[in-house]
């Protein structure tokens, strides 16, 4: 190659490297497909909760989809064209009542798998689960909360959400799961802070139906 870039100047040089890097592996995928897996980079810090823990038992239901968009979870905005990021090997539904179910646990709530036994039941509405990709991460998860009595009488509801973001490489699956996972975290974190959501519990706080996010 140097005979035949010999008097060609730099220039040359540069537009052959140039076009060999571009035909390589700098080439954007059409897609991303994110497997949803708890990977968080945070933990849920005990020592903001406000209140006592209730001392019911609690039975997490299925999550509803209440999305806009159900067929992507984010996108991907470093070029001209966006890249859609799909899930991939459990909905995220079944991610938020998973996770849910684990942080609640990791709580300290009494949580049971078997609905007739609890006092207390969580219906979830999931408005949002998406994470937006530039030169950082942004996750947002945002889920209308509903407490019910055994008997389905409605205690308490509001709109609870979280965000995770953070630094990456690009259109990683890894960091997307982080991010999900984070802001999953900022979301019953936030939840379980709610007086109104404590005290429809069974916990103490202010009284019940105080909308999520009030003082």
């Amino acid at each position: 190659m140097s005979k035949i870039l010999q008097g060609y100047g730099h220039w040359t040089v540069a537009l052959v490297i140039t076009s060999v890097l571009g035909s390589g592996g700098c080439r954007k995928p059409a897609s991303v497909a994110v497997p949803l897996k708890f990977r968080p980079t945070s933990q849920l810090n005990m020592n903001t909760f406000a209140g006592t823990l209730p001392e019911s038992t609690v039975h997490v239901g299925p999550v509803a989809d209440a999305r806009d968009n159900r067929d992507q979870v984010g996108e991907n905005l470093e070029n001209k064209n966006p890249i859609p990021v799909y899930a991939q090997a459990a909905e995220p539904t079944e991610f938020v009542h998973d996770v849910m179910h684990r942080l609640m646990t990791r709580a300290g709530i009494k949580v049971t798998d078997d609905r007739g036994a609890a006092e207390r039941i969580i219906v979830t509405d999931l408005h949002r689960f998406w994470t937006q990709e530039t030169d950082t991460y942004e996750a947002e998860v945002r889920a209308t909360i509903t407490v019910q009595d055994r008997g389905g009488r409605q205690l308490w509801k509001g709109t609870v959400n979280g965000t995770g973001e953070r630094f990456g490489r690009s259109l990683k699956a890894e960091n997307y799961q982080e991010v999900f996972s984070d802001a999953m975290i900022d979301m019953v974190q936030g939840m379980l802070n709610n007086a109104g959501f404590r005290t429809a519990l069974g916990g103490t706080g202010a009284p019940g139906g105080t909308p999520a996010g009030a003082p």
